[in-house]
């Protein structure tokens, strides 16, 4: 997450960030566009943990075996996603 806020005031380049960037030559404006789809997946991840942690907080909180599988099924979903993202950035 710290990557994207570090994209945004331009101390690092996409190509710094993703290895997809890094292996193609881009002119300036692909450049940006390549910044915009990083920057829109970093966005993606941030929200899926602030998610993340609102389930978890929720799971700690439940007593009820059928509502805690389901929690715990919704985490693993959410885990799943979030490692999806990541891969899609090619750290």
């Amino acid at each position: 997450l710290s990557l994207g806020e570090m994209l945004e005031k331009s101390q690092i380049s996409a190509a710094d960030i993703s290895k997809e960037v890094e292996e193609e030559e881009l002119e300036e404006d692909e450049e940006d566009v390549q910044k915009t789809r990083i920057l829109t997946v970093i966005d993606e991840i941030r929200s899926s943990s602030l998610n993340l942690e609102a389930l978890q907080a929720q799971l700690q909180e439940e007593s009820s075996a059928a509502k805690r599988e389901n929690l715990a099924k919704d985490i693993q979903e959410l885990k799943a996603k979030m490692t999806d993202e990541l891969r899609s950035l090619r750290l």
